[in-house]
């Protein structure tokens, strides 16, 4: 700005209060020039934004989480998907898990959309607490459900599939009623079973109907000519 490329400069950047809070700052600096054009002094303005900066980052967070549950949205967990498999190595695995809850429409039918609510965020807290911190969990809507998780090879991602089986049957039962949910879960994994996203999405989406049609309450692994292999119900 000295040498006279810009004219003013806006910058935005953390500081720490003489109080010890932590707050944003905005700096805006404006040359100004004499009659032959050189710059003679600078004019700076600094003006606290943290009010700004934290309502923006609070829209950004809201715009790709599920309003009900916390976890991802389906716009964000796709958009998760596309970036995972755009960066990917041709020999690394990416594990899609589609979750499908077993029994819950007798929760609503039964005991009224707010229990089925609450049941829901049960359910999906459950699923974080069972992932990696490095995994992606999103609701695709109803009550369904898309985990993405890396993984070193099948036997890990049927490893999760099971924990995350035998985590909802516990995390989807009601005290109250003694009604229960449990998950059908469809396993598939990138460059194994499919390349794309949409692909990886129908292929997982296979399997899971496969684990519902074999009884529910258990994984099913995608196969290469499509469908999936049968496990055994959870305890």
């Amino acid at each position: 700005m000295l040498r006279g490329e810009i004219d003013s400069w806006v910058e935005q950047s953390p500081y720490v209060h003489k109080d010890g809070r932590s707050i944003w700052v905005e700096w805006t600096s404006s040359a100004l020039r004499d009659e032959t054009g050189h710059v003679v002094s600078l004019l700076t303005f600094v003006r606290d934004v943290t009010h700004q900066v934290d309502t923006h980052a609070r829209l950004l967070h809201h715009a790709e989480r599920d309003a009900l549950t916390g976890v991802l949205s389906r716009r964000a967990i796709m958009e998760r998907l596309d970036s995972a498999l755009s960066r990917r190595g041709h020999d690394e695995l990416l594990a899609m898990y589609f979750l499908d809850l077993d029994g819950f429409k007798q929760i609503n039918d039964r005991l009224g959309h707010v229990r089925g609510d609450r049941l829901l965020t049960q359910v999906a807290h459950a699923v974080q607490d069972v992932v990696r911190r490095d995994d992606a969990v999103g609701r695709l809507g109803g009550d369904e459900f898309i985990v993405l998780s890396d993984v070193a090879d099948l036997p890990s991602a049927q490893a999760l599939a099971s924990k995350l089986v035998d985590a909802i049957a516990v995390a989807g039962y009601d005290l109250l009623s003694g009604l229960r949910v449990t998950a059908s879960v469809g396993v598939a994994v990138t460059p194994i079973h499919a390349r794309g996203s949409y692909e990886l999405l129908q292929r997982a989406d296979d399997a899971m109907y496969l684990a519902k049609n074999l009884g529910k309450n258990r994984w099913a692994l995608c196969r290469a000519d499509r469908g999936g292999l049968p496990t055994p119900p959870a305890d």
